[in-house]
């Protein structure tokens, strides 16, 4: 799952929604106040997202029914700055908002010297949902430098996954109460979102990623809070045993087995284990989102409005960004564990024993699990126990930590960072952003404390749940420099731990955990825009150089003067693709089905004296594809070198490029990286064309070198007769022409070409 306890909120660009069914109705606008004072208005909109049995699960995409969003209302081509947005999981009948626990009379509070496990157990009051997190981002959008050209707000992050407009997990309500009373002490109504903003370009279209599980007669809360794989097998929509269900819902045999927890073991309408008697088919009840948008409209000439207090004014002005840090799967890939989600080390020995032999014994489990796993496992290898020492008591507590990679900027650029913020799952304890830079002495730039609440029912501080994670405000902003490195450090309770008062409602093992940072920074003046990598040369192009080639979409028209422009651009009008007919008859292709679904074909062909290797990638319904191909060792997402073809614009517009994984992570462009890097394209720049007809299909065609420089660890060879593994993905219905990291139409398939 993106991220983390149960509510996967995604703002997103995304195509038009398709026709919502009679029983679910779209987001609506229930009100639209202005404040005369500060200029600000909020609008307030609610979606609802479906009914839920006890222990059902909903998982929306933006692009479905249920996942449809309204964003405000403004002129035509002006931005908003977005001051703050509240999300809030609340009845479908009564609006009222739903705690996070069902677990009111079941959860007992309790002593710091606690030691029993009966915590796991759960009742069933009419309680609520739990959700799992909430984040949000803007795709859809123009390449971020130009983003940022305009004075619009983007996100810089590793893995091209940020979060943008806002990102949280069950802890948000608790930091929404947190920076409304902010508001309230300073009189600021521009620090109800903390101080944290987002510039949101014209037009955008938002859409939400809502992951919910309904915590009614649960049989194990951890169990459930948690997406155990094994758990959710036990019971299917039939009230048979089943494979746990991947993010849609469908039946994944991938999952059959797979250890601990994760989203991709609760998708939609997955159904968990219930208490003995409990009705597995007991009242449905709705659930709507309810959120709140407080902006500004800004200044089509992109100067800062006079409604923005001094305090702020400078970060406005210099457009506030985003970068998310994570924890990392591989210490060779070069930005972040995009699948966020992973298993704690346990830390406290065998069942929780802390004996010195069962800690022995838990140790060289790990080693010969993550030795078995190696390299490609999606869950960090660097995860190592630690004792930390109370300040005050002096009392020490053995916790399980999981590390980044180091993270540094490319040459001339640096950030000024306003804010940092953790997420966490329950478990968590905190998260370090580290200053590793020698002679730095490891600072601590920021530390970011997980909070638990309480009070059994109370929304914002239910019991036993992690409802808060300080962030760290800088006041003048800290200067990020390039050349420095920085790593990412998320400590949760070991296995074994006494519970503690105001800590996790369950003890581990913690499964399906998260570990991340999101900052908000500023470009100071003279410096360039850059993204933080392992190497520390990922860079942004220029707006001219974005796409190893960017491609005019062709519909058959031959008089088309516009195809052939653009610099660096590979654009081949439809009279050139005509031409090479008789090539085509000269050396025929291979043609391999790669999916059923809209009849998805790779062609392929080896041309010049077999040094490159021509492909087609064919697609009955309009959407971006993607195709890789493994290196040795590779397995599914990791160690593949990609071709991408997406567009930003609709299929106005596509970018054919090309880009790598060295472990499960959202594949990075290898125009990121400055020329003559090892990452250099074998793309042939010259030759590809996409074709989109006005039946939906689209066709891509691409030549790239079929033997990579030596020594590369990026790219991959494609080699006659040899056996190769083969990686695909596609769009989905409605999805658009932009690349969605963890979307549902994908496979793989062995290919000796």
């Amino acid at each position: 799952m993106f991220p983390p306890i149960v509510l996967l909120l995604l703002l997103a660009g995304v195509a038009a929604a398709e026709e919502l069914p009679p029983s679910l109705p779209p987001a609506r606008l229930l009100r639209s106040v202005a404040n005369a004072t500060t200029g600000l208005r909020t609008d307030t909109f609610v979606k609802p997202l479906g009914r839920l049995e006890p222990e059902e699960v909903i998982n929306t995409r933006p692009w479905g029914p249920a996942g449809s969003l309204l964003r405000p209302d403004t002129p035509e081509n002006a931005s908003i700055l977005i001051v703050a947005i509240e999300f809030d999981l609340v009845s479908g009948e009564t609006r009222e908002s739903l705690p996070l626990d069902t677990l009111c009379g079941a959860w007992k509070r309790p002593s710091s010297s606690s030691s029993s496990d009966d915590d796991d157990a759960s009742s069933s009051p009419a309680g609520s949902v739990l959700f799992r997190a909430i984040s949000g981002v803007s795709y859809g959008l123009e390449g971020k430098r130009a983003l940022f050209s305009r004075g619009q707000s983007a996100p810089l992050t590793p893995c091209d996954t940020g979060l943008g407009l806002g990102g949280g997990g069950a802890e948000w309500r608790g930091r929404q109460r947190r920076d409304r009373a902010l508001e309230t002490a300073t009189g600021d109504a521009f620090l109800r979102g903390g101080g944290k903003m987002w510039i949101e370009p014209p037009n955008t279209r938002w859409g939400a990623n809502v992951h919910v599980i309904d915590l009614r007669s649960v049989a194990s809360v951890r169990d459930a809070v948690q997406c155990n794989c094994e758990a959710y097998a036990k019971r299917g929509n039939d009230g048979v045993p089943l494979v746990p269900v991947d993010l849609d819902g469908r039946p994944s045999i991938l999952m059959k087995g797979r250890e601990g927890g994760g989203v991709q073991c609760c998708g939609d309408r997955a159904l968990g284990p219930l208490l003995p008697g409990a009705d597995p088919r007991g009242p449905k009840r709705a659930v709507s989102l309810l959120y709140n948008v407080t902006y500004l409209v800004m200044p089509t000439d992109g100067s800062v409005p006079d409604a923005v207090p001094e305090r702020h004014r400078e970060l406005v002005k210099r457009v506030p960004l985003e970068a998310t840090l994570m924890v990392s799967s591989a210490a060779d890939v070069d930005g972040a564990a995009c699948f966020g989600e992973f298993n704690a080390r346990p830390c406290g020995g065998v069942d929780g024993d802390g004996s010195p032999e069962a800690i022995a014994a838990e140790r060289a489990a790990w080693d010969a699990r993550a030795a078995r796993r190696g390299d490609n496992a999606p869950e960090p290898r660097n995860q190592t126990c630690d004792v930390v020492v109370d300040a005050e008591t002096g009392e020490e507590t053995r916790v399980s930590v999981a590390w980044s990679h180091p993270f540094t900027l490319p040459a001339g650029t640096a950030y000024d960072v306003y804010s940092a913020v953790g997420h966490q799952h329950v478990g968590g304890r905190n998260v370090r952003l580290i200053n590793v830079t020698d002679g730095a002495d490891n600072a601590v730039v920021c530390q970011s404390d997980a909070a638990y609440g309480d009070a059994p029912g109370v929304v914002g501080d239910e019991a036993g749940f992690l409802v808060d994670i300080v962030p760290c405000v800088f006041d003048p902003p800290a200067r990020l420099s390039a050349g420095e490195s920085y790593v990412l450090r998320s400590e949760y309770d070991a296995v074994g731990v006494a519970r503690r008062p105001r800590g996790p409602g369950f003890r581990g093992p913690y499964e399906g955990v998260m570990g991340y940072m999101t900052m908000v920074f500023t470009i100071p003046e003279g410096f360039d825009i850059g993204v933080f990598s392992a190497s520390g040369d990922r860079v942004i192009p220029p707006e001219e150089e974005e796409g190893a080639a960017s491609v005019r979409t062709l519909e058959n028209d031959e008089d088309d003067e516009d195809a052939a422009a653009g610099s660096g651009a590979c654009v081949v009008a439809a009279k050139a693709a005509a031409a090479n007919a008789t090539d085509e008859e000269a050396t025929p292709w291979t043609s391999i089905q790669l999916s059923e679904d809209a009849n998805f074909t790779m062609a392929y062909r080896f041309v010049d004296d077999d040094e490159n290797v021509q492909f087609r990638l064919r697609r009955e319904k309009p959407a971006w594809v993607a195709l890789g191909i493994h290196r040795p060792g590779g397995d599914h997402m990791a160690a593949a070198d990609y071709v991408v073809a997406e567009s930003a614009d609709d299929g106005e517009t596509f970018a054919v490029y090309e880009a790598y994984t060295m472990a499960y992570a959202k594949p990075t462009p290898k125009r990121d990286f400055p020329d003559g890097d090892a990452r250099d394209s074998g793309l042939n720049a010259t030759d590809c064309a996409v074709v989109a007809t006005d039946d939906g299909v689209v066709e891509v065609t691409f030549t790239r070198a079929a033997t990579v420089a030596e020594g590369d660890p990026y790219g991959a060879n494609v080699s006659r007769g040899v056996a190769t593994e083969v990686i695909w993905a596609a769009g989905e219905d409605g999805a658009g022409f932009e690349m969605d990291y963890h979307g549902q139409v994908r496979g793989h398939l062995e290919v000796t070409f």
